[in-house]
């Protein structure tokens, strides 16, 4: 069996290319053997409410990092 090394970690801030580039957290990883592939469940907030969504790795980019306050 072929198990994927996950690109994202848990609690990674993360930016979803399908919705146009919004940031999320990764919240859970779903490792797939057979296919050698991870799925990913991010948290995001839209209009104050919570969203959960499960994507592929590709779907995913790094989020720039928040500035830092002085």
């Amino acid at each position: 069996m072929n198990w994927a090394i996950p690109k994202f970690s848990y609690s990674e801030r993360v930016a979803v290319l399908p919705l146009d580039g919004i940031l999320a957290r990764v919240v859970d990883l779903h490792f797939y053997g057979q296919i050698g592939s991870v799925e990913y469940d991010v948290r995001y907030f839209h209009e104050g409410r919570e969203h959960k969504v499960r994507v592929f790795e590709d779907e995913l980019s790094p989020a720039s990092p928040e500035p830092v306050q002085p």
